[in-house]
């Protein structure tokens, strides 16, 4: 079983019932997938020292695609921690294959590492376009181009 949480519903879920609970009603799940919203490292470690056999999987993805990168929140490959990672939040991963992912800034050029600006997403898992929505294609260019050179 592969289940699927938002990290507030899983931390919700771990505060409210006792250890011995949560250990018994997950006993046959093998991963947890986290999505939709950032992760805090003191999530992971609970759930990690509560669930040592359960993979931990945090996925990132925006609107207007499936899942675009996941980082691996257990074991020896854990990306939890590391240099220059926050200490406070989990990493949102490398891109999954086949998947390129660019942050740009105001003029459409590269951010540096650690830069600021705008997350853009190519790749089969992109949508390609808006249904019934021809002006919100339109005002999303640099969308519409990323989308047709993969294509």
């Amino acid at each position: 079983m592969r289940p699927q949480f938002t990290p507030s519903l899983l931390s919700h879920t771990m505060s409210s019932l006792p250890d011995d609970v949560l250990k018994h009603k997950l006993r046959s799940f093998k991963y947890v997938n986290l999505c939709g919203e950032v992760v805090t490292k003191k999530m992971v470690e609970k759930f990690n020292k509560l669930f040592p056999a359960i993979k931990l999987v945090n996925l990132y993805s925006i609107s207007e695609c499936h899942d675009a990168a996941q980082s691996i929140l257990y074991g020896p490959d854990n990306e939890l921690y590391g240099p220059s990672r926050s200490p406070k939040y989990a990493a949102a991963g490398k891109a999954i294959p086949n998947i390129n992912i660019h942050v740009l800034d105001e003029g459409q050029k590269e951010c540096p590492v650690g830069g600021f600006g705008e997350v853009y997403v190519s790749g089969p898992c992109t949508a390609i376009g808006y249904l019934n929505k021809p002006e919100q294609v339109s005002a999303a260019p640099l969308f519409c181009v990323l989308l047709l050179t993969i294509g």
